[in-house]
């Protein structure tokens, strides 16, 4: 095996030993120790030609070789556990294990693609490794292997001067834009550098001496990976595999066993500064450009100029969307992007004057929640219905309790103890108690859940020590957390559910109890019938809580009780909702397991089972719902014959047939589901943030993160990984359709889809790329405007965001893994051919006729 091996050993790359032709070998030593293990060291090499065998198709890749090293007598129950599947898609049982050597060591060894960014964490038996997760960025092509590779730095590592000094320069660059905020794409970006192993004052001489742009990296356009980076990090997905399918780890609690709102992906805003006296600033800065907005985002945006705080914020989404307001589509789309980005804090929030106690806002989410409810239940088109789902968890709680004249009265007892330090007692006053009660904003929760982390020694004191605090202090600050979640509906599911429990219904209440029993009883390495049965425990109950509560509009004039027990109601539907795409996403990694869909495989029945439950949460949403309810109408007849191993798989037989049917029929629903979406919030969301002055990039990812967040992503992964194991079962076709339709172009072979690939090219009579290696996250477009359909090597989501701008485009795109098909099309290169696509077959035909030139070399 030659190629070059590195690594590198913490906080600084050191070689060991040298191997191979050309390489040098170190070793990586990790930051922990898994429960008393000390944490292995990491070995990577390139690799030439690799073949992966999988079924009747061989891969032929480069690929990366890492190696996990650690003592035999410390590694008999460890394994390595993440989102990529040659480390178990975050299952435990579905990892390797490490395998003694001859020596003293043992080792885990996997391969990973160029451009793989995989995160990770050290499993000892049932103990997981504490703390953020590890990550390993592979460099997108082998001619970055001098880039020395390292385990993840945190934002923490980022040297302040040098962070202020990057987004200063892109500020500049992208023309001094007024309340324009480049910190969280330089963070990103610089995040990518440390963690690739280049040094820090190597990055600061170069922006400090040169007129800004991008990282001289051997030419990879630091903006675009950054951007990844960062939307992968701030959705915790662990985004970034081979083919862009990443599952996300189950939501987790921290070591002191608080659940945190911003552990779990809700916060991406700025960080909050604890402070001994009234230093909250109320200057802003923003475009408020209204020129490029319809009439209802530009009366938000033009609200937003003169409401600074939370509180005037969504006084503004109340004159649109409450009592008596806007019910427009537009309205309610625009609404939901801007209380979105409030509550996550891509919107800073600021001092508004005056003294306005939480019971101000809460009253105006009454309105809000109250007018849009109504709206949802009451005929609302499907793009208003996706608008208002998504409003929802951005509005605070307005229980009795919190629209009190003084709620929330715990924290002032606690700024005012004895029995604490003074500096935190000041801390505490200035930073979460007077701000909260002057001028709450979402900022105030992340705030409290930092200072949670400080005195239960997660977080380092003034003095960098981790010092203990009174027992009492530290419950009663747990219980003022706690009521804080409430106020901003930022509870974990189960916090959820214990408290709406008392107002439902008596067989309600039974089934809250049965989900939580056989919620609480997953671990990380629970069985596909646990699973199943907790994933159709929450599709019941959600059911259920729809049906019996949430039918209908609520009275004029119904009292305040009824409306906040609804909005409860309502949240703890869109949770469960949320929980489902959880419990699918592991549910996928087993039944996609070597053999458990093969003929008379264990998993078509869990399959089936899963698809079927996904539907019903579709139909639940009030999307599609007629075609929702015929489609787990017919599953529901299939389910019984694979629970009892009935299936008839052979090519022509009813089964086979009748599930290849139904599940395109699911896929087409999952398509179009992930089409209206875009048509909701893509152009609207692109706009609202070029006239709020919001960063880019959040922008224009923030359709496509909903729809990779939703019950629909995963039924579209389902339903491809089950056709595709029917195909095999049948013998059937090698083709997987994403964009059916018909194209003409010269076939031509590229490595991957991206700007320069074809170089000069005369594509004025179209093309049809062959591709052979995709990591989902491209666009059609950026390889040229003459391409008109394409041919991918690889196995590719349908809801990638690869396959989703295909469709919009309007990219005849499939792909193909049979290596025996590809060399067939392979003689083709050069010539002109026809790709015709549908649900039913793919065909390629020569067209005839002359092909254009070859591509020369790209300019340099």
């Amino acid at each position: 095996m030659g190629g070059l091996v590195i690594s590198g050993v913490l906080p600084r790359p050191v070689p060991v030993r040298s191997q191979g032709h050309r390489g040098a070998v170190a070793q990586m030593r990790a930051f922990s120790t898994v429960a008393g293990v000390c944490s292995p060291h990491v070995l990577f090499s390139t690799r030439g030609s690799g073949v992966i065998s999988s079924g009747r198709r061989k891969l032929t890749t480069e690929c990366v070789r890492v190696q996990f090293v650690a003592p035999k007598d410390q590694s008999r129950n460890l394994k390595v556990v993440g989102d990529n599947p040659v480390v178990g898609s975050w299952n435990k049982d579905s990892a390797p294990s490490f395998s003694p050597t001859s020596g003293a060591d043992s080792i885990s060894e996997v391969e990973l693609q160029y451009g793989d960014v995989l995160n990770y964490k050290y499993v000892d038996g049932d103990n997981w490794e504490g703390g953020d997760n590890r990550i390993i960025m592979v460099p997108p092509s082998s001619a970055l292997w001098d880039v020395p590779l390292c385990v993840a730095k945190s934002d923490e590592d980022i040297p302040k001067d040098l962070l202020s000094t990057r987004a200063y320069i892109m500020w500049e660059a992208a023309g001094k834009q007024d309340g324009a905020d480049f910190g969280a794409a330089a963070a990103a970006e610089l995040r990518f550098l440390l963690r690739s192993g280049v040094p820090a004052q190597d990055i600061r001489n170069f922006f400090e001496t040169s007129s800004g742009g991008k990282f001289p990296l051997d030419g990879i356009d630091m903006s675009a990976t950054a951007a990844v980076v960062e939307y992968a990090n701030s959705n915790g997905n662990g985004n970034g595999n081979s083919n862009g399918s990443a599952s996300p780890p189950p939501p987790q609690v921290n070591s002191s066993g608080d659940y945190l709102a911003i552990d779990n992906g809700r916060w991406i805003g700025s960080d909050v500064e604890f402070m001994q006296q009234n230093n909250h600033s109320g200057d802003r800065k923003g475009n408020w450009d209204t020129s490029n907005l319809p009439e209802a985002g530009a009366q938000l945006v033009d609200g937003d100029r003169s409401a600074a705080s939370w509180r005037q914020k969504l006084e503004v989404v109340d004159g649109l969307v409450g009592r008596g307001g806007n019910q427009s589509s537009d309205a309610l789309a625009f609404s939901a992007i801007y209380c979105n980005w409030i509550g996550s804090g891509a919107i800073r929030c600021a001092e508004g004057g005056g003294h306005h106690r939480p019971c101000r806002h809460a009253e105006l989410a009454k309105s809000i929640f109250y007018n849009v409810e109504n709206k949802l239940v009451s005929g609302a088109e499907q793009d208003q219905t996706l608008a208002v789902r998504r409003l929802m968890p951005w509005l605070p709680s307005f229980t009795e309790e919190f629209t009190a004249s003084v709620p929330l009265t715990r924290i002032r007892d606690i700024a005012h103890r004895s029995d604490i330090p003074h500096d935190l007692k000041q801390e505490i006053k200035h930073t979460i108690q007077n701000k909260l009660h002057r001028n709450a904003g979402p900022e105030d929760l992340v705030a409290t859940e930092k200072m949670l982390q400080r005195i239960t020694g997660q977080g380092e004191q003034r003095d960098g020590s981790h010092g203990h605090y009174n027992e009492d202090f530290v419950k009663e600050f747990r219980l003022f957390h706690r009521e804080l979640k409430d106020f901003f509906n930022a509870s974990s599911l189960e916090e959820r559910l214990e408290r709406v429990r008392p107002s439902t219904k008596a067989d309600i209440q039974q089934q809250v109890d049965t989900f939580l029993s056989l919620k609480s009883r997953l671990g990380a390495g629970a069985s596909v019938g646990d699973l199943v049965a907790t994933l159709a425990a929450a599709t019941d109950l959600r059911k259920a809580i729809v049906d019996q509560h949430l039918q209908g509009p609520m009275a004029e004039g119904c009292g305040d009780g009824e409306i906040s027990t609804r909005q409860q109601l309502r949240l703890s539907e869109l949770e469960l909702e949320k929980y489902a795409f959880v419990l699918l996403s592991q549910v996928e990694t087993q039944v996609g397991s070597p053999g458990g869909l093969a003929a008379g495989g264990p998993m078509w029945a869990p399959a089936l089972h899963c698809a079927l439950l996904a539907v019903t949460h579709m139909q639940v949403s009030m999307f599609e719902a007629g075609e929702c309810q015929a489609i787990a109408s017919e599953l529901a007849q299939l389910l019984p014959r694979a629970q009892s191993g009935q299936l008839k798989l052979q090519q022509g037989k009813d089964d086979a047939l009748r599930i290849v049917s139904v599940l395109e029929r699911a896929r087409r629903v999952a398509e179009k589901y992930s089409d209206e979406i875009l048509n909701v919030f893509a152009d609207r969301a692109v706009k609202m943030a070029g006239a709020l002055g919001v960063q880019d990039h959040v922008g224009r990812v923030f359709s496509e993160s909903e729809i990779r967040a939703s019950v629909v992503f995963q039924l579209s992964k389902l339903c491809q990984l089950v056709l595709k194991a029917t195909r095999e079962s049948t013998g059937g076709g090698s083709y997987d359709a994403l964009v059916a339709g018909s194209a003409e172009g010269t076939l031509v072979e590229v490595d991957r889809i991206e700007p320069g690939v074809l170089g000069q090219m005369d594509q004025s009579q179209g093309l049809i790329l062959l591709v052979k290696h995709a990591s989902g996250d491209e666009e059609v477009s950026a390889a040229g405007p003459g391409v008109k359909g394409v041919i991918l090597a690889q196995e590719l989501p349908h809801l990638s965001h690869l396959g989703v701008r295909a469709r919009q485009e309007k990219v005849v795109f499939v792909t193909c893994e049979d290596d025996e098909v590809l060399a067939g099309l392979r003689a083709q290169i050069g010539q002109r051919v026809r790709l015709t696509a549908s649900a039913e077959s793919v065909t390629l035909v020569s067209a005839g006729g002359a092909a254009p030139p070859a591509p020369k070399a790209a300019a340099p």
